[in-house]
C-alpha cells in the first residue's frame, strides 16, 4: 500500500494525541490466555504499567523493569521493589484509570482483584490478566503465565528455564509427600478458617502431592458482597473464640497427619496482626490433634502464599517453605 505526503502527516498527528499509545498503531501483536479471556497484546512493549506483584516479579526476573513506568505498590512483598523511576498508580485492589492513563502505557497488566475492570483499563491502553486461576489449577496457571510473558516479551527461554527449575523441585515434593493428609488454616483478624481444596493454597495439593482432608466446595450460592459504606461489623473477641472453637472441633474429626496455616494479617502487613501461636495457645483440642502433637505444623511465607503467587520469586519461597516442613 502506497501512502501519500498527506497520509502520513494524518497519521503522525494521530500518534502524537496525547494518551495515544504509539505501540497500539501497525504494532505486532500475540494471542495469550488471560483471566478474563483471551487477550491480544502488544509484542515486546516498552511502556508498561503493572498493578499486579507476580508481574513486578517476573519483569524483573527476565531483566525488564526499566520498562515499568507505572506501577503497583507492593507493600508486605518486602523481596519486590518499584523500578527507579516508575510511577505509584495504586494497589491490586485499586481503580485509578486516570492515574493508569497518566503514565501512557503500551500494555496493561492487573491483577485479579480488579478483572471486573477490564474494559475500563482498556480504555489506557491492552490490558490482560495474568493471575492464579484456581479452577485451572495453581501449578497450571503458574507455567502457563510465565509462558506467556515469555511469549509476549521474546523471553521464551528464561520463561521456560524458570519452570523448569520450580518443576524439579516440585516433583522432589510430590514424591514425599505421596498423597499426606493434610488441613490448611487461614487466619484473618485471629479468626482460623479450614480451607477447602479446591481455593488458597491449592497448589499444596494440585501439584505437591499432598492430599486435603477438606472436600472443594461445591454448589454453593455465591456470597453477597456487603453494602457499600456499610461493612459488617467485627467480631468480638469472644465470638472469635467460638468460632475456632469450630474449626478445632472439625480439625480433630478431619484427622490431618499435617498442617499448613497462611496468616493473611501477616501477608498482607497489617499494622496489628493476630499471630497464630497466641490464637492456638492454651486450646485443649488444639494440642490434642496428632499433626500438633508430632510437631507437624508449618506457618507460611504469607506475602508469598497471598500476594506474590504466580512470580518466580515467591514460587520458590512457597516450594521452600514446603522443602523444609518435609525435611528437604
Amino acid at each position: 500500500m502506497n501512502f501519500s505526503r498527506r497520509n502520513l502527516l494524518a497519521a503522525g498527528a494521530i500518534l502524537s494525541l496525547p494518551g495515544f499509545a504509539s505501540s497500539a498503531f501497525g504494532s505486532e501483536t500475540v494471542t495469550v490466555p488471560s483471566q478474563t479471556g483471551d487477550a491480544a497484546v502488544p509484542v515486546d512493549p516498552k511502556r508498561l504499567a503493572v498493578l499486579d506483584i507476580s508481574i513486578l516479579e517476573n519483569l524483573a526476573y527476565f531483566g525488564l523493569s526499566d520498562r515499568v513506568v507505572g506501577s503497583v505498590t507492593p507493600g508486605a512483598v518486602t523481596w519486590v521493589k518499584v523500578p527507579a523511576g516508575a510511577k505509584l498508580i495504586g494497589g491490586m485492589k485499586t481503580i485509578d484509570i486516570p492515574a493508569v492513563k497518566s503514565v501512557n502505557p503500551d500494555l496493561v497488566f492487573i491483577s485479579g482483584r480488579v478483572a471486573r475492570a477490564i474494559d475500563e483499563f482498556r480504555t489506557a491502553a491492552p490490558t490482560v490478566c495474568l493471575v492464579p486461576n484456581y479452577q485451572t489449577g495453581a501449578w497450571q496457571s503458574f507455567e502457563g503465565n510465565l509462558r506467556s510473558l515469555g511469549r509476549i516479551f521474546r523471553k521464551e527461554k528464561e520463561a521456560e528455564a524458570a519452570v523448569q527449575a520450580a518443576k524439579q523441585r516440585v516433583d522432589v515434593i510430590a514424591k514425599k509427600a505421596a498423597g499426606e493428609k493434610i488441613a490448611i488454616l487461614m487466619m484473618v483478624g485471629g479468626r482460623i478458617i479450614v480451607l477447602p481444596d479446591n481455593g488458597r493454597c491449592s497448589l499444596l495439593t494440585n501439584a505437591l502431592g499432598f492430599s486435603n482432608v477438606k472436600p472443594p466446595r461445591t454448589g454453593e450460592a455465591p456470597k453477597k458482597a456487603a453494602p457499600k459504606g456499610n461493612p459488617p461489623p467485627k467480631p468480638t473477641a469472644a465470638e472469635i473464640a467460638a468460632m475456632n472453637e469450630k474449626s478445632f472441633a472439625e480439625l480433630a474429626e478431619l484427622k490431618p497427619s499435617r498442617i499448613f496455616v497462611l496468616n493473611k494479617d501477616l501477608a498482607v502487613g497489617a499494622k496489628e496482626p493476630k499471630l497464630f501461636a497466641d490464637a492456638v495457645k492454651g486450646n485443649a483440642v488444639w494440642q490434642g490433634l496428632d499433626a500438633v502433637k508430632a510437631g507437624r505444623v508449618t506457618e507460611l511465607t504469607g506475602p508469598a502464599w497471598y500476594l506474590g503467587e504466580g512470580g518466580v520469586e515467591s514460587m520458590s519461597r512457597m516450594l521452600g517453605d514446603v522443602e523444609k516442613a518435609l525435611g528437604l
